[in-house]
């Protein structure tokens, strides 16, 4: 019996000791995890790395990633140290089926709390052919002038993400193609040195492409007229900068080198200066090139310690004895020294650009980097809309580095009108400067945005046409139209074309076909607008090719008024007509060497007549001569149109000149006799009216 008693006590001991134990309490509040990429709304396929990060003050034990309602699978820790600071999940989206999906991420604390985050993505395995390149010619423009030698300047792109385009080529009249150089050390930017007076006179299509290792984009051309040698007023030089490189990191001694040239084949770079900042003053480089042209290669030192470090724009100008020619400049990064005080990072927003107007879905792009580096990197971008929270954007450098990242913008959740977008880097101790541009969202609302429209005005539905054809019209939108493009074809690749409206509203609009690279037969032709949201519905007309392939002539050209020999004072119309056997497409007039102007033509066909104001208050009295000259939609020149004239115009405040039947017969008249002067005039005319 007292066996048993002290069984139940020892029992009843431990039970109350039992009861008496209560736990510590458990930590209940969950980890952070985010999910850094994908960001919402992006498109993803193959094998995808979902990469994020995670932070708890007890620490994290593991994290995990899961599709949809998927398995939970194990995500990698990448921190380095445990910390589970970042981790990776690769995720091979071939095994999904195309469409939306959730990528879910979750984290675990030491005391078995979880925190999730979430993003919704598309998957898109569809097996797509490479998307070429593409490439653009920005100088020289549209049926432009040129002469001597010419620097041929454009961009390139590729739009796929992990492409990027690997050669520039340039040819003129199908020749052979020759490689463009980049500018900067990419072709997003590229030049062309070409060497017109190796070509003889005349229009000749100008072609670019671009290659991005796999496939060529279109041609992209421009037709150009050389007239060489050069004549009439002076034209600028243009001057390159070759090194550094735009964003170029830069400390001691550099040196700045580059190239320069005048489009004027009887002139001559005579010297090139180089400024550093933008209100420093400009220093003479020195030229390194060959005896006959020294210029075409220049140098000159630079001490960058001259100047505090950070970003420094470096700028060049060429000069021809009488015109400099536009600046040349690139922006560096001056770094002299052992820093061990931290500078704050720097970043830029490269898309959308400053006043762009913006719609949908956008995926906003920059770069960042640190002063500091390779002891100190940017370790984390953030991008805030308007007032809004500051955003974590996703580094798609590749190398951790933030040189480039992207962040996601559903603009649909904004209201249309006026935004401002910012940026600013951090490297784990200091922010940048913020990096903020103003854009404008577009959103398509019936109420707010209606389609622009556009019309084909010339020529007219059905007309047969041959040789050089313009093609105008109109175009009009409620929110003004950003630009007008034109193809031939159903499948050909859209142009640009001209606004011709004077005050950039593009109510008026041309493009030029060279029919000459087309067989017979007939085309159709579209137009559409874009007002920076939506494009116009497309108009068309439909035109049918008939090229003479036997002899094509020159066009004639007649100056009619006022007759040959006359005296003239003031401001006198000059006019005539001009004649081909297909088409007039315009008459230039000069005076003396002067430069030609176009005149203005009444009708458009195979004959039109012409019309051009000189203003000879502008010209000395005597001796003058006026020059004309048409041109043919095969690009032809008639023979040159020539008239002599004496100009007399009378001292200020005199009264001008007067008389029955020469215009301008003033002082000079009274002064040498009525029957003396005619007589001049009647001996002057056997020369002074003739055809070149």
């Amino acid at each position: 019996m007292a066996r048993h008693l002290m069984r139940l006590l020892a029992v009843l001991s431990i039970a109350l000791a039992l009861v008496a134990f209560v736990p510590p309490a458990r930590a209940e509040t969950p980890p952070g995890i985010e999910i850094v990429a994908p960001i919402n709304g992006e498109t993803v396929s193959g094998v995808y790395e979902v990469t994020g990060v995670a932070a708890d003050d007890l620490g994290i034990t593991f994290a995990e990633v899961r599709i949809d309602l998927g398995e939970w699978r194990n995500a990698t820790d990448t921190s380095g140290n445990g910390s589970w600071a970042s981790w990776s999940f690769s995720w091979d989206t071939r095994l999904y089926a195309n469409g939306w999906h959730e990528v879910w991420a979750r984290a675990w604390d030491v005391e078995g709390n979880h925190g999730f985050d979430r993003a919704e993505v598309r998957v898109s395995n569809e097996i797509h052919e490479n998307t070429p390149p593409w490439v653009a010619i920005h100088f020289p423009r549209q049926e432009s002038t040129v002469c001597g030698e010419v620097l041929v300047e454009g961009h390139a792109g590729d739009d796929d993400a992990n492409d990027s385009v690997e050669q520039v080529q340039v040819r003129f009249r199908e020749g052979e193609w020759q490689d463009a150089r980049p500018d900067g050390g990419s072709f997003s930017t590229w030049f062309f040195a070409l060497d017109t007076r190796l070509y003889e006179n005349g229009w000749g299509r100008l072609d670019a492409r671009s290659f991005d290792g796999e496939a060529y984009s279109d041609i992209y051309d421009v037709w150009i007229r050389i007239l060489n040698p050069c004549e009439g007023a002076n034209h600028r030089p243009w001057v390159h900068i070759d090194e550094p490189d735009h964003g170029e990191t830069v400390s001691g001694i550099v040196v700045i080198s580059g190239r320069a040239g005048d489009p004027d084949g009887l002139d001559k770079v005579e010297l090139v200066q180089v400024r550093i900042g933008a209100r420093g003053e400009f220093r003479n480089a020195t030229p390194l090139g060959p005896g006959e042209d020294p210029w075409r290669s220049w140098a000159t030192e630079w001490d960058t310690r001259e100047r505090d470090n950070g970003w420094v724009a470096v700028c060049s100008r060429s000069w021809d004895g009488e015109l400099y020619s536009e600046l040349h400049c690139v922006e560096v990064f001056v770094q002299n020294g052992e820093h061990h005080e931290n500078h704050a990072p720097i970043v830029r927003i490269h898309f959308p650009r400053q006043g762009e107007g913006v719609s949908g879905f956008v995926r906003i792009l920059g770069g960042a980097e640190d002063p500091d580096e390779p002891t100190d990197k940017v370790e984390m971008v953030f991008v805030r809309i308007d007032g809004g929270d500051w955003v974590r954007a996703e580094d798609i450098s590749g190398d951790g580095s933030f040189h480039r990242w992207a962040r996601g913008w559903n603009t649909r959740e904004w209201d249309n009108g006026e935004h401002r977008v910012c940026a600013r880097s951090w490297d784990g101790e200091l922010y940048s400067e913020p990096h903020c541009i103003t854009v404008f969202v577009r959103n398509d609302h019936e109420e707010e945005n209606h389609a622009p429209r556009v019309d084909i005005t010339h020529p007219a539905d059905g007309t047969t046409v041959n040789g050089t054809v313009t093609i105008s019209g109109t175009a009009e939108d409620d929110h003004g139209v950003r630009y007008v493009e034109w193809r031939i074809g159903g499948d050909g690749m859209w142009r640009d074309a001209f606004d011709t409206s004077g005050d950039g509203s593009w109510s008026t609009w041309k493009a030029t076909w060279h029919t000459f690279e087309f067989d017979d037969g007939c085309y159709t032709i579209y137009a559409r607008a874009f007002d920076g949201s939506r494009y116009s519905e497309l108009d068309h007309i439909r035109l049918c090719v008939d090229n003479v392939r036997g002899e094509d002539h020159r066009p004639d050209v007649v100056i009619r008024g006022p007759e040959c020999g006359t005296v003239v004072s003031g401001t006198v119309t000059v006019h005539g007509v001009a004649e081909d056997d297909h088409e007039v497409v315009s008459v230039d007039v000069r005076i003396d060497g002067g430069e030609w102007h176009e005149a203005r033509l009444e009708g458009s066909g195979t004959r039109v007549e012409w019309s051009f104001e000189w203003d000879t208050t502008r010209h000395d009295n005597g001796e003058h001569h006026v020059y004309a000259r048409a041109r043919d939609n095969a690009g032809q020149y008639s023979e040159v149109a020539r008239c002599g004239y004496l100009v007399h115009n009378p001292p200020e405040g005199g009264s001008p000149p007067d008389g029955p039947d020469v215009t301008g017969m003033g002082a000079a008249v009274s002064s040498m006799g009525l029957l003396g002067f005619l007589g001049a005039v009647l001996v002057r005319r056997t020369w002074l009216g003739s055809v070149l």
